[in-house]
């Protein structure tokens, strides 16, 4: 058992509802639910929608206030 899993096809939103229990995701294929495809944390579902984590942002990848 790989805990929570969530598809190539499924939208951020439904990974979001997870992530109040877990810290990743498993992204596994459907066809074969053994073949694990990667993993989603909550950064990268919040990425998707253009919102970033002020706490989990390191100072290299952190944006860089415009003049």
């Amino acid at each position: 058992d790989y805990g929570p899993v969530s598809h190539p096809d499924q939208s951020p939103d439904a990974a979001l509802r997870v992530f109040e229990q877990h810290r990743q995701l498993l992204v596994v294929s459907r066809r074969d639910p053994t073949r694990v495809l990667g993993t989603l944390r909550l950064d990268d579902a919040l990425r998707a929608y253009g919102v970033a984590r002020h706490d989990s942002v390191s100072p290299e990848h952190a944006e860089r206030p415009r003049e």
